[in-house]
């Protein structure tokens, strides 16, 4: 078979393969991974084609490009005969993924949830009682911690101008038993830092398999939130996160004095 043709066929199979898979966020992704690692090695097939191509063709020459051809011809036809089960086996792995996303979701949303109705809990309590209030925006957690939507939450909290939290949520591209997302909280401290510009992270995480959550300040760190126990066994989280919220804004809100 000429290998332009056999080339023609397995275009096809993948605008094929790609219509199918591309039903859903995560599948296009997938879809578009593998028609790169297909796309490559069209690529360099076609670049030893050529080369073989370019000076005379001798025997071994011939021979050469007929077991590229043939090496084509055997992947098209593997291809077409067993696409119907890759269907199958791609579906059944996208619905391992969702079921595994679905009880990760139950089991971890709450904890991201109390996180954010403690702060809110605890901003509300001290402005019913402030002077100086504090503005806090806290949108709705998204219904599933996993899906794209978790990378557009932002919950913000403002001191003051140069003062002021802002929340995110990293989202998670594979899902597994030990990939739960982070919670991300940037500080602008403009006064502490002496720019704008400057921001301290803290990054809250979670680690399954040693049942407890973290802390990680990236960047330069805020006393004395820094000298906060930096971790904790998840039978404790509730109240090391209150713990912890109650520490970082009695610190904001004594410098707003």
């Amino acid at each position: 078979m000429n290998w332009v043709i056999i080339l023609g066929l397995i275009f096809i199979f993948i605008g094929t393969g790609l219509t199918y898979y591309g039903g859903s966020i995560e599948a296009k992704r997938s879809a578009v991974i593998n028609q790169k690692a297909v796309s490559e090695k069209i690529d360099d097939a076609m670049s030893e084609i050529k080369e073989i191509q370019e000076g005379p063709l001798s025997v071994d020459k011939k021979e050469e490009v007929k077991k590229v051809e043939d090496e084509f011809a055997t992947w098209a036809n593997d291809f077409v005969v067993n696409i119907d089960q890759e269907k199958v086996e791609y579906a059944k792995s996208v619905l391992d993924r969702d079921s595994l996303a679905l009880s990760l979701n139950q089991e971890w949303r709450p904890r991201f949830e109390y996180f954010l109705n403690t702060l809110a809990q605890l901003i509300t309590a001290y402005n019913g009682k402030a002077t100086i209030k504090i503005d806090c925006t806290i949108p709705p957690l998204p219904k599933n911690i996993f899906s794209d939507e978790s990378e557009k939450f932002e919950a913000t909290v403002k001191f003051s101008d140069s003062i002021a939290w802002k929340i995110t949520l990293t989202s998670v591209r594979h899902v597994t038993d030990v990939s739960i997302p982070d919670i991300k909280l940037g500080i602008l401290d403009e006064e502490y830092f002496g720019t704008k510009y400057s921001i301290d992270t803290l990054i809250l995480y979670f680690r399954p398999k040693e049942n407890e959550s973290r802390i990680v300040f990236l960047g330069s760190t805020i006393p004395p939130i820094a000298e906060y126990d930096d971790s904790c066994n998840m039978d404790d989280y509730e109240q090391w996160i209150k713990g912890l919220l109650t520490t970082m804004l009695e610190y904001y809100i004594i410098r707003l004095s």
